[in-house]
């Protein structure tokens, strides 16, 4: 037998990987902030060492008085943070389960051992017993069984005793003659059934009571016909008071047009028709009934199986026939009462021959992560630069399909390049807008690139820079010169993690900024005259308790109608360094970006997001009202990282107050908070800032678990992924209600 040797003391790392040197540990109670609920540590094993808090390493190893150490807790699970030198975060573990010693194991095995073997014998008596209970049983059954036969075949011979006695039955004829000429047979009190005598009133059933055969009242054939008698004569009598009602009314002056011989069947106390049937033509007419040329075109534009039977004056659908699922559809109340409640933009953008979405940012806005391209084939009619997406080399001379690439060296000069999301976001954009809006993608075609830069700052990218001038500039007026009726109509913005240390305000002035001058160049080049949106997602990377630059965007997206709110990444798979996102993720969250190009350039209407409205407080209950684009809102702890408290944190002043309990929906709209104390103080309400889900390790990231009930998705690499609208990072003061 040999024993492996390991480390005889647990080694802690920096984020660098390197050993972790005077960092901090803290160590608490199972599911809460070890800083504020910390629980006893020992430096020996029989607990009579008591350890003060935070723990220190040194060199990587917990350290006492500058030498390695073990630490011990008396409790099973803990939570447990680590932090570098600096109070970093480095990673933490709300529920760790703790590992016993080799001795405590070993008693522990000896124990179970002695506990099975009881358990073993006490199992066996109980099994022979049984098998002896069970031998008896079956002799017991058999006996039962045995005589219960003799009994049922006694009885059987009594009842056909019976029946031959009585030797009454149903039977039949095909003649009422063939009936007659057996009655010898027939015992008295029978029913017989004639089935096919040429002569019908002899067919149905009849009783004979040993000398006559007598017809029955209540023969099925005789009650139908009497049945359908009587409501032909109601009819008739109907009809005949419709016709007299008919001349009261004067129908024929009601008739849309006397010669089509169209009948009202819905009329206004004017007695004008409100919907009409023509005989001839054996169609409907009448107020919001479509043509049959109209009806025809709105089914093949549509691209679907709806037929609309009732339009507005937008040829918006009211009432229509979806023939996939046999069913009508339409604004009735249930689907009304949960649809989403579209903004119009307060502008239109003019589509153009060739349209324009210019991703833009840091670098995940330009792919940096597993220098993996997945879209190698173009499906439909988008364009990109010759030299890439990324316009490699300062090439924006040729065009070619839209498709990404790994091509180096980028402008940029990263070496980790490779999907972006650009693809994701022109082909989502194209293919929504032909299965909603019936909009052929050879009718709108997209050109897509991305002009970003890794690890630069919003003033790096502003108009002025260098970046700005020689990149940014040169992929607008690239694609102007290969496209002469060309527009832009969004920018995807990405970018933020480097300004992390930003205050809110500043990083937001920035961005009205950035957006104003950008659309004012744009116009310039360009020549166009409808304005440039920007798309903007949240990080969720380098913003643990530091939100300002994510709130930002989510304050730009509040107060501007040029801004829009599309994900923030915590939703998404991330590539290896848990900075930037995978492959998959960057054609997933492009879809999401495509979204919302859509809503706009098509559907003109403030592209949906769930938004945070305002949180108010009774006692220990806060109360969180969001806008939702699809009611109810969801806790998902399925496709969204299960994060403590659901992604929320409330504070009183600057101490954190948990919750007694999970945070719940209530209304479809509302977040309820209830707290394990009444606040004294201003009351905080903070979403996917304090907390990461312990399954991810974005690097100074946080999530959230909440979500509405949107059903969209979209095809990635072979996999169906949700497109369910997440909510965004934020925080709030939440106001009394007492007033």
């Amino acid at each position: 037998m040999s024993n492996k040797v390991t480390t005889p003391y647990p080694l802690f790392s920096d984020i660098d990987g390197n050993p972790l040197n005077a960092g901090f540990l803290f160590i608490g109670e199972a599911n809460k902030d070890p800083q504020l609920f910390p629980i006893s540590v020992y430096w020996d094993k029989e607990k009579t060492m008591l350890a003060e808090q935070p723990i220190r390493t040194r060199n990587g190893y917990i350290s006492r008085n500058g030498i390695p150490s073990i630490i011990y807790v008396d409790a099973n699970s803990y939570s447990v943070v680590v932090k570098d030198k600096y109070k970093n975060p480095i990673c933490q573990n709300l529920k760790f389960e703790q590992f016993a010693s080799k001795d405590f194991v070993d008693t522990a095995v000896e124990a179970e051992r002695d506990r099975a073997i009881q358990v073993e014998t006490g199992l066996s008596t109980a099994i022979q017993q049984e098998v002896q209970r069970a031998q008896i049983s079956e002799q017991e059954i058999a006996t039962d069984l045995s005589n219960e036969t003799v009994r049922a075949t006694s009885v059987e011979q009594a009842l056909q005793a019976q029946i031959n006695t009585i030797a009454v039955g149903n039977k039949a004829y095909k003649t009422y003659a063939e009936m007659d000429a057996d009655k010898a047979n027939i015992p008295a009190n029978s029913k017989v059934t004639v089935t096919n005598d040429p002569d019908s009133t002899k067919d149905g059933d009849w009783q004979w009571d040993g000398t006559n055969f007598t017809k029955s009242n209540y023969d099925p054939i005789t009650q139908a016909k009497n049945y359908a008698d009587l409501k032909d004569n109601e009819v008739r009598d109907f009809a005949s008071k419709a016709g007299d009602i008919g001349n009261k009314f004067q129908l024929r002056d009601l008739m849309l047009n006397n010669s089509d011989l169209t009948y009202p069947i819905v009329i206004d106390n004017e007695n004008g028709v409100i919907l009409g049937l023509n005989k001839i033509s054996d169609q409907l007419y009448g107020n919001g009934i479509l043509d049959t040329k109209l009806l025809t075109s709105l089914t093949v534009n549509a691209g679907c199986d709806i037929y609309p039977l009732m339009i507005d004056a937008q040829n918006n659908l009211i009432l229509g026939y979806d023939a996939r699922a046999d069913k009508l559809i339409g604004l009735f109340p249930e689907n009304i009462a949960n649809a989403p409640k579209d903004t119009p933009l307060p502008f239109e953008l003019t589509k153009k021959s060739v349209n324009m979405i210019l991703a833009y940012g840091q670098s995940l806005s330009t792919g940096v992560g597993q220098n993996v391209a997945l879209s190698l084939s173009q499906p439909y009619f988008n364009i990109t630069y010759a030299s890439g997406v990324r316009g490699n080399g300062g090439d924006f001379s040729g065009l070619k399909p839209l498709v990404e690439d790994t091509a180096k060296p980028t402008p940029d000069g990263e070496i980790r390049s490779g999907e972006t999301i650009c693809s994701g976001s022109a082909n989502y954009a194209s293919l929504a807008a032909y299965k909603e809006n019936g909009i052929k993608p050879q009718d709108h075609v997209i050109f897509a690139s991305t002009a970003g830069h890794g690890n630069y700052t919003i003033q790096q990218l502003s108009k002025g820079t260098e970046w700005y001038n020689t990149q940014f500039i040169s992929h607008v007026t690239g694609a102007k010169a290969l496209n002469p009726d060309i527009a832009v109509h969004t920018i995807n913005w990405l970018q933020g993690e480097a300004n992390a240390d930003s205050t809110m305000e500043s990083q937001y002035a920035a961005l009205i900024q950035l957006q104003s001058d950008a659309e004012t160049d744009i116009k310039s080049i360009t020549g166009q005259t409808s304005p440039v949106l920007f798309l903007t997602y949240q990080h969720s990377t380098f913003i643990y308790k530091k939100p300002a630059t994510a709130l930002a965007m989510l304050l730009a997206c509040q107060n501007s109608d040029k801004f829009y709110f599309i994900a923030p990444t915590y939703a998404f798979p991330a590539a290896s360094d848990n900075i930037h996102l995978s492959e998959v993720a960057y054609k997933w969250l492009g879809a999401y970006y495509g979204r919302a190009y859509k809503q706009a350039v098509h559907d003109k209407i403030k592209p949906r997001a769930i938004m945070p409205k305002g949180a108010v407080i009774k006692g220990n209950k806060v109360t969180v009202k969001l806008n939702v684009p699809h009611k109810p809102l969801v806790f998902d702890k399925v496709n969204l990282a299960d994060t403590f408290q659901g992604g929320f944190a409330v504070f009183s002043g600057a101490t954190e107050i948990l919750l007694s309990r999970a945070p719940y929906v209530q209304n479809g709209d509302e977040v309820v908070l209830e707290l394990s104390s009444t606040p004294t103080g201003t009351v905080t309400v903070n979403y996917a800032i304090d907390y990461l889900a312990s399954s991810l390790n974005l690097f100074k990231g946080a999530s959230g678990n909440l979500r509405d009930s949107c059903t969209d998705t979209c095809e990635v690499a072979g996999s169906t992924k949700p497109m369910f609208y997440i909510c965004p990072h934020f925080s709030l003061t939440a106001i009394s209600e007492n007033i």
